[in-house]
């Protein structure tokens, strides 16, 4: 296992207060983190190197990867974890779980992650990225506001 710490970079997929349940009943709690290629490239190493390493260098190559190149010159790495991580403020402040509830990170917020790369060899093999903390440095809500000037109420009726 090899710790990583990314520069900041655009996240997705964002379950850091909630577990996504989709999949899984237990939960996992998740985030995709998109950065430049060259920003990306000593992480996609690390991934690489701890595949080889762990698998060696035959099986490697074939293995299962947490990231993706995308088309717009960009690298998603996939981080994942069964236990909460630690959140941070943009100062390095940890964040209180307690308060976090209501709190809503959405899409296309700028984070930080500290995380762990890990080879295994079962479904044929691969490297996870555990999501073990992150810093938020800019957020984007999740989400609505209320809309004061709106008309329409739910109200469970059709």
């Amino acid at each position: 296992m090899i710790e990583v710490t990314t520069p900041k970079g655009i996240a997705s997929k964002v379950y850091l207060v909630h577990p996504d349940t989709k999949f899984d009943s237990a939960g996992k709690y998740r985030l995709d983190l998109t950065l430049k290629v060259h920003e990306a490239a000593d992480l996609v190493k690390i991934c690489t190197d701890e595949a080889i390493n762990t698998l060696g260098p035959k099986k490697a190559p074939l293995v299962k990867m947490p990231h993706n190149e995308n088309k717009d010159g960009t690298v998603t790495l996939m981080f994942k974890s069964k236990a909460p991580p630690n959140l941070y403020d943009s100062k390095a402040n940890l964040m209180d779980r307690e308060g976090l509830k209501a709190l809503r990170i959405g899409d296309g917020s700028t984070v930080r992650v500290n995380g762990a790369a890990s080879a295994y060899e079962g479904f044929g093999g691969g490297v996870t990225l555990f999501l073990l903390e992150v810093q938020i440095i800019h957020r984007v809500g999740g989400g609505f506001e209320p809309d004061a000037s709106g008309s329409f109420i739910w109200t469970g009726d059709r």
